[in-house]
């Protein structure tokens, strides 16, 4: 069984225009549409699977949590609670 979460299935920059902002700009417009489905359906948070370790560090820097039983080896489920995102808001 599952919990609701809003899962972010891609999230990508072209090489060319990567560390301009342009993913974080991105990413803070998914985590604000999480918050809008929160508002007419109630979800845990937004998840999304991490590339490597780099990018787990970066969404760890950014407050989401490796799902339980995930491992930073193997692309691992992040979690941003939604109390998290509320908190933003």
């Amino acid at each position: 069984m599952g919990a609701p979460f809003v899962f972010l299935d891609w999230l990508g920059v072209h090489k060319d225009h990567q560390n301009k902002g342009v993913g974080r700009i991105l990413l803070a417009d998914a985590i604000n549409r999480t918050m809008i489905v929160n508002d007419i359906v109630p979800v845990y948070g937004l998840a999304l699977s991490s590339l490597n370790k780099e990018t787990t560090n970066y969404y760890e820097k950014l407050g989401f949590r490796m799902a339980p039983g995930e491992s930073a080896d193997a692309n691992p489920l992040m979690i941003l609670p939604i109390f998290t995102i509320v908190e933003l808001f």
